[in-house]
Parts: structure tokens; C-alpha cells; sequence
């Protein structure tokens, strides 16, 4: 698996405390779940973030992967707006946690991680690299 970005969680609840700031308050997310606003902080709310959320589902055969983020690493600055950091490289952070305990090849790379050629440049000839390796791909 390769993602650029990814959200490990979809949990409003868990995005507040990996992210910080007002990211769990993005504007796609009460739609997503299409609850109303007096059911946020709900049992039924509760159940549907934490179904939707992928780092829930890890089990010891799922599949290597390869992260790249380019948002900020740090907190969010105080005058964040609902949303900022949705894409927020915790979220990496936190899936290889889960994903390093069962041997599960995880790659997290940031743009920072990078030096000369830009970071997606790089980052993109190491993903299909990682790619070739597990598909036993030649050149």
C-alpha cells in the first residue's frame, strides 16, 4: 500500500488527540458520518468513527506500506481553522506503531526527509521501488 496523506482514523475524537488543533473538526466529516449535529458525541456516533476508522482493522496479514507526508510535523499553530491538519503526518505516526509490533514493513517519510530534487520527486521514485520489491518486479 502507498499513501500520500493518508488518515489512519476517521474518529473525530482520536484526531483531536493525535492532531491537536481544530483538524477534527473538518467540514467533510459530519457529512461523512451523516449525523446530525446533536448526534456528534453520541453511542451511535461513537460506533460509526471508530467502523470507519482503517487503524482499527490491523491485523498481522495486511499488506507492507509506504507513507509519505508533507504537512507541518509539530502542533498546529493556535489560530488553526476547523480542518487544518487533516493530512497531518501523526497519522503515520500512529498506524506504524500499530504496524511495526507484527513485522509489517512500514515506511514513513516526510518531505523533510528529503534534501536536493524536490520531496515528491524522491519520495515518488522510492515508493515504486518499494512497490517492485513486493510485487517482484524487475526493471
Amino acid at each position: 500500500m502507498g499513501v500520500l496523506g493518508a488518515q489512519s482514523s476517521y474518529d473525530p475524537r482520536v484526531i483531536k488527540e493525535w492532531i491537536g488543533g481544530r483538524a477534527h473538526e473538518h467540514p467533510a466529516l459530519q457529512p461523512f458520518y451523516g449525523l446530525n449535529s446533536d448526534e456528534l458525541d453520541s453511542p451511535r456516533a461513537y460506533k460509526l468513527y471508530e467502523e470507519a476508522s482503517a487503524i482499527n482493522y490491523v491485523t498481522v496479514d495486511d499488506p507492507p506500506v509506504f507513507m509519505f507526508y508533507n504537512e507541518a510535523k509539530g502542533p498546529l499553530p493556535p489560530n488553526a481553522k476547523p480542518g487544518d491538519g487533516i493530512h497531518h503526518p501523526n497519522f503515520g505516526v500512529e498506524l506504524k506503531k500499530k504496524l511495526d509490533p507484527l513485522k509489517i514493513e512500514c515506511v514513513l517519510k516526510h518531505q523533510d526527509d528529503y534534501r536536493g530534487k524536490p520531496a515528491q520527486q524522491q519520495m515518488y521514485g522510492e515508493m515504486v521501488e518499494f512497490f517492485k520489491k513486493y510485487f517482484d518486479m524487475k526493471e
